[in-house]
């Protein structure tokens, strides 16, 4: 039989913050009058959608109320996760000055939990232009009438509307009212990766023998288009259809299609660089030409640098060292 949840769609959501007892995992960056932050570990997590009305509560007292205008997901995030030595549930909690310091909802006690490091999808409940604080102090009891199906461990659950109705109804007039704007597009994600290790190793298959296929050469492209935007990172050329993605290392497998190994290039840039017609110092990004386009067109990029528009993601300063090496060993610097 199907879980029975509120064709209302109110959730009451539970603030853990910094001074969580509940022992679970480390954590969430919520941000109470603005985001909920809750991952695939949460149960109802897949219910949560743009129009809900919330309620979000701490162990003592309703903190507001809101209405839900976009909903972000990011995939793979690193996550550590604590479950019970005896029965490996994830349902426990931390009691203050007791020992052992943890009980789980098996009545097990323990001091040291089983640490799991594990990758989630994490998702981002944005709610910040409805927001409404509740009265201070107003007791969380008074929600327990209208849980669905209350459960002391869950995060996100379900309740009946009528508690808005019958308790907050001028809030929750005013929540009605409130109209949810079309979601920006969510800013691109710096998906969760490994350092890239530049090597000599050719891993790329052959079609017939003789051509090297290059799977996941768009989803390269589009991982550097979300990371640096839509322009040549030399030359500043913003016609997307002439910008291409560029291997600091040359691709010889799907290893190198590491967006650290990347750089965004204009079409006639990108094939000077695969000429190493011109080289990128890994400490100054700045470019220095062959010498054979020294008295050509292209002279007046020597010395300009490449421009990273992403303060939270660089290249690969191993990858970079590696190519400035095999230029130089080109060229007459």
């Amino acid at each position: 039989m199907p879980e029975k949840t509120s064709p209302a769609n109110l959730w009451i959501l539970k603030s853990k913050g910094e001074n969580s007892a509940f022992g679970g995992n480390t954590g969430y960056a919520d941000k109470v009058d603005a985001v909920y932050v809750y991952d695939t570990n949460v149960k109802n997590h897949d219910k949560v959608k743009v129009n809900d009305y919330v309620v979000i509560v701490n162990k003592k007292y309703i903190l507001g109320f809101a209405k839900i205008n976009s909903v972000m997901e990011r995939k793979n995030v690193p996550k550590v996760r604590y479950r019970c030595p005896e029965c490996n549930t994830q349902e426990h909690y931390k009691r203050v000055g007791i020992t052992p310091t943890y009980k789980c909802r098996n009545k097990h006690e323990f001091d040291n939990p089983i640490e799991q490091n594990i990758l989630v999808n994490e998702y981002t409940a944005h709610y910040n232009s409805s927001f409404i604080p509740a009265p201070p102090k107003t007791d969380v009891k008074i929600l327990r009438a209208y849980f669905i199906r209350w459960n002391l461990y869950y995060s996100i659950q379900p309740a009946e509307v009528t508690f808005l109705n019958d308790n907050f109804r001028p809030i929750y007039n005013r929540l009605k009212n409130k109209t949810t704007a079309i979601a920006p597009k969510p800013a691109f994600e710096i998906p969760v990766l490994h350092p890239y290790e530049p090597d000599s190793a050719d891993t790329r298959t052959y079609k017939l023998r003789k051509t090297p296929s290059r799977q996941g050469q768009q989803r390269f492209k589009e991982q550097l288009l979300g990371i640096y935007g839509d322009t040549c990172m030399l030359t500043g050329c913003n016609i997307k259809e002439t910008i291409e993605a560029s291997h600091i290392c040359f691709y010889r497998g799907k290893k190198d299609h590491h967006p650290a190994n990347g750089l965004l290039l204009r079409k006639d840039i990108h094939s000077l660089f695969d000429a190493n017609l011109f080289g990128i110092h890994p400490e100054t990004m700045k470019v220095h030409l062959h010498s054979s386009l020294r008295n050509s067109y292209y002279e007046k990029l020597e010395g300009k640098s490449i421009k990273l528009r992403n303060k939270k993601f660089n290249p690969s300063t191993k990858a970079l060292i590696k190519r400035w090496k095999e230029f130089k060993s080109k060229s007459d610097l």
